[in-house]
């Protein structure tokens, strides 16, 4: 999910626009508390975009011409995107974006969209191995899915030195000879969220999206029900996703572990 959230001053009085947009869904819904503007700007990733209305009534036209604009350039990106995938690589940040106390969002997919193996045994040598990789590099896990053709996990450093990149390319090597023939697709995908992307709901929202990837794939009506979901942090097995005090104890241990 991208959020785009506006803050304007009108005679003194903040008025607040957020506009959420949903790759799968597209756009899903609008919330405003704003009567009256002028213009504002903002970023929908790396995307400027700007909003102009001059009555209420004028709200839903411009949101309707922000879509279309936010569609258009978001097309040319994917393009821009897809041209350099064919060259062989996406585009990435800067390396120092996945370095130390960074918070990123991982996808790895399989090429053509070959199954991965699930199954009990598959799933706890997972486990094995992303222990493994979060002790090496210093990482927690706040939440991993596993799906029949990819997979998603969400990463925090623990220390300045932890390194995201090499673990991601360790990961991926130690795991793909259980795969075989299947194969990774060349590069993994990635969102880093930002320092200022934390302080909104953005990392609730994507924790979110990948505890419900197996409910909107139809496989089960509740996330708990799924075997492949969880979480880790090294040297913490009884650590549960499922637990209803999970974020408590998850931050609880991070801040006990971390590192500056």
């Amino acid at each position: 999910m991208i959020r785009y959230s506006i803050v304007s001053g009108i005679q003194g009085r903040k008025h607040t626009v957020n506009l959420q947009f949903h790759t799968c869904t597209l756009f899903q819904s609008l919330t405003t508390s704003a009567t009256l503007g002028t213009h504002h700007f903002g970023y929908v990733g790396h995307t400027r975009l700007q909003l102009r209305w001059a009555h209420a009534t004028s709200l839903v036209a411009e949101v309707v011409r922000l879509w279309s604009v936010f569609t258009k350039k978001l097309v040319r990106t994917s393009a821009r995107h897809s041209l350099v995938a064919m060259k062989g690589k996406l585009p990435r940040l800067s390396e120092h974006f996945y370095r130390g106390h960074a918070y990123v969002f991982w996808t790895h997919t399989t090429e053509n969209r070959q199954p991965l193996p699930l199954s009990q045994s598959f799933h706890a040598y997972f486990r094995e191995l992303l222990c493994h990789t979060c002790a090496r590099y210093q990482l927690a896990t706040p939440v991993y899915c596993l799906m029949p053709d990819h997979f998603h996990l969400f990463w925090i450093g623990q220390s300045p030195e932890s390194n995201q990149l090499r673990a991601t390319k360790f990961f991926r090597k130690e795991l793909s000879p259980l795969l075989s023939p299947t194969q990774w697709q060349r590069q993994a995908h990635d969102h880093v969220v930002t320092l200022d992307e934390r302080e909104t709901d953005i990392y609730q929202d994507t924790i979110h999206y990948i505890l419900q990837n197996p409910v909107r794939a139809r496989i089960v009506e509740d996330w708990r029900e799924y075997p492949y979901i969880g979480a880790l942090i090294p040297g913490y097995p009884r650590l549960d996703r499922s637990d209803p005090e999970f974020n408590e104890r998850f931050w609880k241990i991070y801040h006990h572990t971390i590192t500056t």
